[in-house]
């Protein structure tokens, strides 16, 4: 279950919680910085193993928005916003690390490869007739063949939950063309699934959300 959901469950209101934080509450900016750090880490961490670099760039976001708190606008989605801006903050810096001073961001994809890792989880139980290590490989080597957009497009969607919408909005898409990123991630990975069941795949990821 993702952290968003357990929001919900708990009775806490993320828009409850933002315009205390835009009116200088400082519990309640902590508790969306706890609420999301891990989320933006394991996003970042997808692009750089440089867990200091990734603290620093997180801790500049929030300084950022608590700095100008009240100039900041009221999302529909706190998630979303944060994800969309550390997303940009993130790349700029990698760009820049580069030597690329500006640059699309399909240009510092081309940069910097965005993985997703195979993991031990509770998920792999559904295999557990299987023969585990061979079944490991033949995934790794399927999520190997998708392309770095797809391979982020696939984490936003079953590692943090996001809608197309969402998902369109942080990556700089269409609507449309989120759908068609992940229905061809898909179509991909059911190429190298045989007569596996794609499921199989996806939950070999961290976690499942649907």
């Amino acid at each position: 279950m993702a952290v968003a959901d357990n929001i919900k469950k708990v009775g806490i209101n993320e828009t409850d919680l933002w315009a205390a934080f835009k009116e200088g509450d400082v519990n309640a900016y902590e508790q969306i910085y706890t609420i999301y750090y891990r989320q933006l880490y394991n996003y970042a961490h997808k692009y750089s193993s440089d867990k200091e670099l990734i603290n620093d760039l997180i801790h500049d976001l929030f300084i950022k928005i608590w700095s100008n708190k009240l100039s900041l606008g009221n999302p529909p989605s706190v998630k979303n916003y944060l994800f969309k801006s550390f997303r940009s903050h993130l790349f700029n810096h990698l760009r820049d690390t580069k030597d690329h001073a500006s640059g699309t961001a399909e240009e510092l994809e081309s940069l910097n490869v965005f993985t997703l890792e195979v993991k031990p989880s509770p998920e792999a139980d559904l295999i557990a007739r299987e023969k585990a290590h061979h079944v490991n490989r033949l995934i790794s080597n399927a999520i190997g063949q998708l392309t770095d957009r797809q391979r982020e497009a696939i984490y936003l969607k079953y590692y943090e939950g996001f809608s197309y919408p969402e998902i369109a909005e942080i990556m700089g898409l269409s609507v449309k063309a989120a759908y068609k990123l992940i229905a061809r991630a898909i179509t991909a990975l059911r190429e190298h699934a045989g007569n596996r069941p794609v499921i199989l795949f996806l939950a070999m990821f961290r976690r499942i959300i649907v």
